[in-house]
C-alpha cells in the first residue's frame, strides 16, 4: 500500500504569502493607529494632515503612535528574518551605559541653553515657582517617559535595524555616514535650515559612532533620551522662549562646537578598536 505523497511548498509562493501577511499586519497596525488618533483629536486632524502646527499634547500623541507603529513593523521584520534583538545592539549588558550617557545628554543641551541665555537669545529665563514644584515634577515625569520612548524607537530604527542591514554590505564607515544623512533628512525642519540639517547630521555621527565603538545601543540611547528630556522640560517650563518664538540651538552655526568633543572621542575610540582588531588578526595569522 503506497503512502500518499507529501506536498512540497513552492519557495516563491511561500515567500509571497509571508510578505503579504507582513504587509497586511503593518497596514492593519497603521490603520488602527490613525483611527484612534483621528477619533481622539477631531479638532486637530485637519491641521495634522495639512502639515500645520498642532498642540504639544496631540503632537506627542502623534509621535508616540508613529514610533510605536514603527516598532511593531521592526518586530515583525525581526520575527520574519529569524534574527534576535542582540544583533541590533541590544545584547547582554546593553543597558549599563544608559544612565551615564543620559547625564551627558542633559549636559550637552544644558550647555547650549546657557549659551543661548548668555547671548540674549533666551528671553524668558525665570525659574519655576516653588508652589508649582509638584506640577513641574509631574510634567517632568511624563516628559521623561516620552523621551525614553522616542529615543528608544529612533535608536533601534537608525542605529539598530538600519545598522544591521547595511553594515555587512557597506562597512561601518559608509554605514555611519548613510544613517546620519537619513537621520538628518527625516526630521522635516532640516529641509528649511542648513544649520539644523548639519547639526542633526553631526548628532547622527555621534550616535552612530557610539553604537559602533561600544557594540550596543545603550550609550546612544541614553544620550539621545537625555537630550530629548532636557528639550521637553525646558520647553514646557517656558524656558526656551526667544524673540523668534522658541529657542533652538541647532539652528545656530557657532553651537556646532559642542559636537567637537564627542566626535573627537568617538574617532579616537574607533581608531583604537580598529588597531586592536588589526593586532588580533595579525596575531592569529602568526599562530596559524
Amino acid at each position: 500500500m503506497t503512502k500518499p505523497s507529501k506536498q512540497v511548498a513552492i519557495p516563491y509562493l511561500t515567500a509571497g504569502k509571508e510578505s503579504l501577511t507582513l504587509l497586511l499586519q503593518v497596514c492593519l497596525g497603521a490603520g488602527l493607529w490613525l483611527v484612534v488618533l483621528l477619533s481622539l483629536a477631531p479638532a486637530h486632524w485637519q491641521n495634522l494632515l495639512a502639515g500645520q502646527p498642532i498642540s504639544a499634547f496631540w503632537q506627542n500623541l502623534y509621535l508616540m503612535g508613529l514610533y510605536l507603529w514603527l516598532g511593531i513593523c521592526l518586530q515583525l521584520s525581526l520575527r520574519r528574518s529569524g534574527q534576535k534583538w542582540q544583533v541590533w545592539g541590544l545584547g547582554k549588558g546593553w543597558y549599563k551605559q544608559l544612565i551615564p550617557a543620559f547625564s551627558w545628554g542633559l549636559l550637552a543641551f544644558g550647555c547650549l541653553w546657557f549659551w543661548g541665555y548668555g547671548s540674549g537669545q533666551v528671553v524668558s529665563a525665570q525659574g519655576p515657582d516653588l508652589h508649582l514644584i509638584g506640577v513641574f515634577s509631574l510634567v517632568s515625569l511624563s516628559s521623561l517617559l516620552s523621551a525614553w520612548a522616542l529615543a528608544g524607537i529612533e535608536e533601534v530604527l537608525f542605529r539598530g535595524w538600519l545598522w544591521q542591514v547595511w553594515q555587512p554590505a557597506l562597512g561601518p564607515r559608509q554605514t555611519l555616514l548613510l544613517q546620519a544623512l537619513i537621520f538628518s533628512a527625516v526630521h522635516g525642519e532640516s529641509w528649511h535650515s542648513g544649520w539644523l540639517a548639519l547639526h542633526l547630521f553631526l548628532i547622527g555621527l555621534v550616535l552612530g559612532g557610539l553604537r559602533h565603538v561600544t557594540g550596543h545601543l545603550g550609550a546612544s540611547m541614553g544620550l539621545h533620551a537625555g537630550w530629548i528630556w532636557a528639550v521637553l522640560c525646558l520647553s514646557q517650563w517656558g524656558l526656551l522662549a526667544s524673540a523668534q518664538g522658541t529657542y533652538n540651538p541647532l539652528r545656530e552655526g557657532p553651537t556646532l562646537l559642542v559636537w567637537l568633543g564627542p566626535l573627537a572621542w568617538v574617532t579616537w575610540q574607533w581608531q583604537r578598536s580598529e588597531s586592536e582588531s588589526a593586532k588580533n588578526a595579525a596575531g592569529s595569522a602568526n599562530v596559524a
